[in-house]
């Protein structure tokens, strides 16, 4: 996985920003919403936090949330963001998630748009960290899964962006079938040989069923995509399924193993 530091380091270079935009408010109030209805929370875990506009954005409703980071880009905009917007009730942590220490426990951990870099085995490092390091009792997880069903209908598609520089770059996605994994291609159009790649893996929901055996975590529930409607497995819902084919994916809320339905 050595090449997942640079490469983010880098997009966070052309097209990061130190602000709260539009889609972390919606995000956020989709999180709100939900965690409201499970219960009580007030102490939130992100990984994978970015710039921290999502953890930003969630701490406008009361939370406090710790936001893990490991590129030093994200964590300079994020610090950034912290200072400019006044921002309270965020600790902004610079450490790889498999390898931080953390004070405490939390009532939600959540991971968005990032499940699925590496292997399955370091998914379930990661899930294993979830169930028996960070949830509090009566605690959860929310992770953010990409299934591959939209990513194969993309493969082969591109866009232009321009990045921060002022430079214009051309994003091409490619679905790798054996695999079961989505790879995107960013290059510049000026001219030069430079190519990022990032590859993640997607999983359909009996694969991710079983990527979370021996983790410490149970799937509790699965939601297509965020929060609209419940997946009922073994069960075939024709608009169901259709919702989660034609997203990115689904949204799995995972109690540590052994806890009590809420």
């Amino acid at each position: 996985m050595d090449w997942i530091k640079p490469h983010y380091t880098k997009q966070s270079e052309l097209v990061g920003v130190a602000e709260i935009r539009s889609s972390h408010e919606r995000i956020a109030q989709q999180l709100h919403d939900f965690i409201a209805g499970q219960g009580r929370a007030r102490r939130l875990l992100e990984l994978g936090a970015g710039a921290c506009g999502l953890a930003a954005a969630l701490t406008r409703h009361g939370y406090e949330v710790v936001a893990v980071e490991f590129n030093p880009h994200d964590i300079e905009l994020a610090r950034k963001l912290v200072g400019e917007h006044g921002v309270q009730g965020i600790d902004v942590v610079e450490a790889d998630f498999y390898e931080v220490e953390l004070e405490g426990r939390f009532d939600v951990v959540y991971y968005w748009d990032g499940f699925g870099v590496g292997e399955d085995a370091d998914q379930k490092r990661l899930l294993r960290r979830i169930g028996t390091e960070w949830l509090a009792d009566g605690g959860y997880a929310l992770i953010d899964v990409f299934s591959p069903w939209i990513w194969l209908k993309r493969t082969g598609s591109s866009y232009e962006f321009r990045a921060n520089d002022g430079t214009t770059w051309k994003r091409r996605v490619e679905f790798d079938a054996v695999n079961s994994r989505f790879v995107d291609f960013l290059s510049p159009l000026d001219g030069r040989p430079t190519q990022l790649s990032q590859t993640i893996r997607t999983y359909s929901v009996p694969e991710f069923l079983l990527l979370t055996e021996g983790t410490g975590t149970r799937v509790d529930a699965i939601f297509d995509p965020f929060g609209e409607a419940a997946v009922e497995l073994g069960r075939y819902d024709a608009e169901v399924s259709s919702r989660v084919a034609s997203s990115n994916g689904f949204v799995a809320k995972l109690v540590p193993e052994g806890s009590v339905d809420r």
